[in-house]
């Protein structure tokens, strides 16, 4: 079965069509997941990708143990409530008539970012950079999604200031988000 987009808009929501074998790989990535959170994996490559050190100085050990302290068990806690909603509404996909099977999932935007926090998760634990850096994204298409800002500047570090220009330039990059635009674009 040949298909283009797993991934579209509707309204509001971020609707995925999934065939059954990725409905499965998902419950086992997911499964996978929950195991590494829980603290089960036993592999402190992966706890660190997921809870990494919030003193990197390497003298300040004391500081990083009552920080992990103060916060480890809620940055699990949440991350397992992410986990839970996201296998819930994998659970809720509904089938899709004369489709092979295929199952849709809408997610409203809650839904949505506990689904990118998952996948991010995921994604670190599998040593893999985490989704949502834009950057790339905007410097090739997203580009058609922005209102660019020619005139107006910023004054600042000693200088007249940053004037805006056509295209990219250092005080708006390369422009304001136009929402509509920027749908359009990415899907």
């Amino acid at each position: 079965m040949s298909r283009r987009a797993t991934v579209s808009r509707r309204g509001g929501a971020v609707v995925l069509t999934l065939l059954p074998a990725e409905v499965q790989v998902l419950h086992w990535v997911f499964g996978d997941l929950g195991r590494m959170l829980a603290g089960e994996s036993g592999n402190d490559a992966v706890n660190q990708r997921l809870f990494p050190r919030a003193y990197l100085d390497p003298t300040a050990e004391e500081s990083e143990a009552q920080w992990q302290d103060m916060v480890h068990d809620e940055l699990v806690e949440a991350r397992l409530a992410a986990l839970a909603g996201v296998v819930q509404s994998l659970d809720e996909a509904v089938d899709l008539p004369g489709r092979d099977a295929a199952r849709e999932i809408a997610l409203d935007p809650e839904q949505t970012e506990r689904w990118m926090t998952v996948l991010n998760d995921a994604r670190l634990a599998s040593n893999l950079p985490p989704m949502g850096f834009l950057n790339p994204w905007i410097y090739s298409i997203g580009r058609k999604g922005v209102n660019d800002i020619v005139s107006g500047s910023a004054h600042g570090c000693d200088t007249e200031g940053f004037p805006a220009q056509k295209g990219w330039d250092p005080v708006t990059g390369f422009g304001t988000p136009v929402s509509t635009s920027i749908d359009g674009a990415s899907f």
